[in-house]
């Protein structure tokens, strides 16, 4: 169980550096590394959403439907949510709002060096 949550914070780690790294490439001057390090970005971002989906039945054996309905609602609902506050109300810029949306990723997936799973 360790090695899918080890994965699982590389992966989505990685996903934040390069959201983070398409803040901070200028996007009217390098459309041609904008675009690679979007795409980039997509592949570590659906990598980490795969990843999630492994990770939940060691969650809880007895009610893996109902951790799997609250990790894809809470996956969505957060979008909304980030993408409102960095892309909607905050007085930032595109490229702004993708990098504080990197650091936000990386941070919060620092968090996953607490998760402990006793059983496994």
């Amino acid at each position: 169980m360790r090695g899918r949550l080890w994965v699982l914070w590389i992966v989505q780690t990685l996903g934040g550096v390069f959201c983070l790294l398409l803040g901070i490439t200028p996007v009217y001057s390098s459309l041609t590394s904008t675009m690679v390090i979007l795409i980039l970005f997509s592949i570590w971002c659906q990598q980490a959403c795969g990843m999630n989906c492994a990770v939940v039945p060691f969650i809880s054996k007895r009610s893996t439907g109902l951790v799997y309905g609250l990790v894809g609602a809470g996956g969505n609902t957060g979008a909304a949510v980030t993408q409102a506050i960095f892309f909607t109300y905050l007085p930032l810029s595109a490229t702004q709002g993708f990098f504080w949306l990197g650091v936000m990723v990386i941070g919060v997936t620092a968090l996953y060096m607490a998760v402990y799973f006793p059983m496994w």
